[in-house]
């Protein structure tokens, strides 16, 4: 099967069909979503619930967890399909984190004066869970990491 028309052209003797490129479809089992910030990233969770809203409306099989405490639980009160959990001790959350369930980590970096310091840590945690990530660009602007 050849990938592009020089490909198929090249192998024609294998007889290959072209394949175009074509979004996945969306798993038929639950996905769940997550964002794990501490109450340090409160800018991170208060911009994420307008977000995470209109992606639960829009699809219904996504879920949402979140770590947090009493505010967090009143600012995701009445979306659909969230579960915050109580913050923890780090060895923990480790533990917690290493659980299956978890496919794609949020890591947004709302412009202030602590995200400007910010690491890899996201990075690590989200890859921890066994999960994908989806990151800002800036965060890929540190010298630690390339996008070459």
């Amino acid at each position: 099967m050849g990938l592009d028309p020089y490909l198929q052209h090249k192998y024609a003797d294998w007889h290959p069909r072209l394949a175009e490129p074509a979004p996945l479809p969306m798993p038929q089992q639950p996905v769940r979503l997550f964002y794990h910030g501490s109450a340090s990233h409160g800018d991170e969770i208060h911009w994420l619930r307008d977000v995470v809203a209109e992606v639960l409306a829009a699809e219904e099989r996504l879920s949402f967890e979140i770590i947090g405490g009493d505010a967090v639980r009143r600012r995701y009160a009445g979306l659909p399909r969230v579960t915050v959990v109580h913050p923890m001790p780090w060895d923990a959350y480790q533990h917690f984190l290493a659980q299956p369930g978890r496919h794609i980590g949020l890591a947004p970096m709302v412009e202030n004066r602590f995200n400007r310091a910010r690491s890899y840590t996201k990075f690590f945690d989200i890859t921890a869970a066994g999960a994908v990530g989806l990151y800002p660009a800036a965060l890929f602007s540190k010298s630690w990491c390339s996008t070459a």
